[in-house]
């Protein structure tokens, strides 16, 4: 039978079922770095539990979307929801997957993120994203719009800001996965290329795909 994601965790919890929350997690992954990623200021927000960890997962599990727990997207207007299939910590480095539903005349603000790595592959829908990236020799910013539609895949490196709007409403997978290389830090990435506080072994231009 299927097993749907336990609901979100309320941020009322008492500071009890916290510790035992990470007790539990550390007792189910005694060998993986699950405490690898922490909460970082880009997750602040409305959302309930946002700070919390759950277990690693140890066990496979099938999840139909339709049963997946809808929480509120992370960044301004906080009216925007999203289908949570992934919660953070149940995956190491990983902070979510997600499907994001933005309504008719919705839109999310311009953020980045200091040192998470974020993708966005559009389902259904049309809108536009705006992403400014930064030269990091010259500092000087360079904004790009991207029409949305489905089959657009985005690659969003630390530092990287991306806000999205729609009128006709747009849904969108989304996966972040978080990084403690230092070189991959947003801090990292926007200084002069040869102030570089260590070479990052990923892609760290933006990239944008129709598919």
């Amino acid at each position: 039978a299927h097993t749907p994601l336990a609901r979100p965790h309320r941020a009322t919890r008492t500071m009890g079922s916290r510790l035992l929350h990470i007790a539990l997690a550390a007792a189910l992954c005694p060998w993986l770095p699950c405490f690898a990623s922490k909460a970082y200021g880009e997750h602040k927000g409305l959302q309930d539990g946002r700070h919390d960890r759950v277990p690693c997962t140890r066990q496979e599990r099938i999840t139909p979307v339709a049963e997946a727990p809808i929480l509120t997207v992370n960044h301004p207007p906080y009216t925007n929801k999203k289908r949570l299939l992934v919660k953070k910590g149940e995956i190491p480095s990983l902070t979510q997957v997600g499907f994001a539903d933005f309504g008719p005349n919705s839109d999310f603000e311009n953020h980045d993120h200091a040192d998470m790595f974020e993708i966005f592959y559009v389902l259904n829908g049309t809108g536009t994203f705006t992403v400014t990236t930064v030269d990091p020799t010259s500092q000087v910013e360079a904004a790009t719009r991207v029409a949305a539609r489905p089959g657009t895949f985005l690659h969003l490196p630390p530092g990287v800001q991306h806000a999205g709007e729609t009128a006709e409403g747009f849904q969108f997978l989304m996966m972040g996965v978080v990084t403690d290389q230092p070189g991959c830090s947003k801090a990292s990435l926007l200084r002069q290329a040869g102030a570089l506080s260590g070479a990052c072994n990923a892609t760290t231009q933006f990239r944008t795909k129709h598919l």
